[in-house]
């Protein structure tokens, strides 16, 4: 996966042409990376999260298994 970084400047313009430049697909590929960083944040927690039910779930199954 390709990692991007924008100044906040970059941000700015992605912002301003995913909603005002005149061809619809430059709209949509600019909201494509206006929100990469997003879903990347977002697809961390997800796995985080995963992971964390995935521990509770089979601590309750042993603890069931013991009963």
């Amino acid at each position: 996966m390709i990692n991007l970084e924008f100044t906040e400047e970059e941000k700015n313009s992605l912002y301003y042409e995913r909603f005002h430049h005149p061809h619809p697909r430059v709209q949509l590929k600019m909201e494509v990376l206006w929100l990469k960083p997003t879903f990347r944040t977002l697809k961390c927690h997800i796995e985080n999260f995963i992971q964390i039910v995935k521990t509770i779930a089979g601590s309750e199954l042993q603890a069931n298994l013991f009963v």
